[in-house]
């Protein structure tokens, strides 16, 4: 199930695809005064730490499992030593 607030945000976000799509070349060129995110409200700061923070647990995990990859690769060496 998806939250009610995806939801929205794909709709405003088809929206404005089909807004953009019948605006003239003009109205297309027009500079806008915010950035997209502000306008709408649907990036918070609340938004940018998740992802930061998904972005670091993801860079964690894979050294972790660089290390242990090595730390297994030690192990075979060593018992294929004696």
């Amino acid at each position: 199930m998806r939250s009610p607030r995806r939801d929205a945000a794909a709709r405003a976000r088809e929206a404005r695809a089909e807004k953009a799509a019948a605006a003239t070349p003009a109205q297309a060129a027009a500079p806008d005064a915010e950035p997209e995110d502000e306008r709408e409200g649907t990036s918070s700061g609340v938004e940018d730490v998740a992802r930061a923070g998904v972005a670091t647990a993801a860079q964690v995990a894979t050294a972790g499992l660089r290390f242990a990859g090595r730390a297994a690769g030690a192990i075979r060496e060593s018992l294929e030593r004696r």
